[in-house]
């Protein structure tokens, strides 16, 4: 079975869900975005459902990805290259991409009428609590994942150093692992957020011991329908849980239960979730090979797209809310894959999203 394959499969399939998630968090219940609807169930429970596990995932990808990566280059050399692939879209993204939001937020938020020229001045001259941008200020918005990607690399550092040694290659991988685990991420990532750096450093680092560990890929390649159905009905109910976990407080017995069903939910579906990849998408085609090829690219691009997509479809598309938000899936990724293969052809920009 070809690593590649099953890995950048479920990458791009992750990041292609973005625009699903991204769409349906206009209309979330008792939750700010950059451009906001009228609150709707639905499209609450559509989010809230990856939320505690999605881009733990990625992670758990980058670990995997981080121990292929050295089989060619050595520690400094995987770090000059983490640099040059995450701090430098980072920074660029900053500087020239997100800051197109600021001026969709301002008009959604504050009927802005004044110029992009001021709403990017805005954006750099203003602080956003939480660093969230859903008034306007400052925001790293979807680069998040980069920033925090890198910081995690560089505090794997021991971990990484012992990658080739063999250390991990004698342990057993079965649902007691599970358990623990899901006690450990309720540990770490107990609190209000589901982008928990706790948590991400434990799935990175997952990924790096369990990557080349033959009984975990026997393991969920033979449990991952039991994972899946498992975590599907966890994942809801934790849907439901993050609407009614705004109404207690974090330190009360309602909250930490919910919050433990969370933590076991988002533990059993990851799994699964790999182990899906690796038994339904283990080949490629020319489909999944050509967005696999510009998946990074896509994530880089799509959350501008997404954001001025959905203020003019609230403002000018009046349609039932299901038809705005498929409106918006479809005209969003339509706008990213144009502007990937325009940038494509530029040859400083194809270096830095390719």
């Amino acid at each position: 079975m070809d690593r590649s394959y099953a890995l950048d499969n479920l990458r791009t399939i992750t990041i292609l869900s973005l625009f699903l998630f991204h769409a349906c968090e206009i209309y979330h219940i008792g939750e700010g975005f950059f451009v906001e609807g009228q609150e709707q169930l639905i499209p609450t429970m559509v989010y809230n459902f990856p939320s505690p596990w999605l881009m733990g995932v990625l992670f758990f990808i980058a670990g995997m990805t981080t121990v292929y990566s050295l089989r060619r280059r050595s520690v400094s050399e995987y770090y000059i290259n983490r640099l040059k692939t995450v701090l430098l879209p980072f920074v660029v993204g900053i500087v020239a991409w997100v800051p197109w939001e600021t001026y969709f937020v301002l008009k959604n938020h504050f009927d802005y009428d004044g110029s992009f020229l001021d709403a990017y001045i805005h954006y750099f001259t203003h602080y956003s609590e939480g660093f969230l941008g859903y008034d306007g200020g400052f925001t790293p918005s979807h680069l998040w994942f980069l920033i925090y990607l890198l910081i995690i690399s560089f505090l794997c550092f021991p971990i990484i150093r012992l990658i080739g040694t063999g250390k991990w290659d004698s342990l057993t991988f079965n649902s007691k692992w599970l358990v623990v685990l899901s006690f450990v991420i309720y540990i770490v990532a107990y609190g209000t957020t589901d982008e928990s750096i706790g948590k991400f450093i434990v799935y990175f680092i997952l990924g790096i011991i369990l990557a080349e560990n033959k009984p975990y890929n026997e393991y969920i390649i033979s449990k991952w329908k039991v994972l899946i159905g498992l975590g599907i009905i966890l994942n809801l109910i934790s849907a439901y849980f993050l609407i009614l976990m705004k109404n207690y407080p974090v330190v009360s017995v309602e909250y930490a239960l919910m919050r433990l069903v969370w933590s076991i939910g988002n533990v059993v579906i990851t799994f699964g979730y790999l182990g899906m990849g690796k038994v339904l998408m283990s080949k490629s085609n020319p489909v999944m090979g050509y967005l696999s090829q510009r998946s990074f690219a896509i994530y880089f691009i799509h959350m501008p797209v997404l954001i001025a997509t959905g203020y003019y479809v609230l403002e000018y598309i009046h349609i039932h809310y299901m038809l705005q938000i498929v409106t918006i899936i479809v005209i969003s990724f339509g706008i990213t894959l144009g502007l990937v293969n325009v940038f494509k052809r530029i040859p400083v920009v194809s270096r830095l999203l390719f």
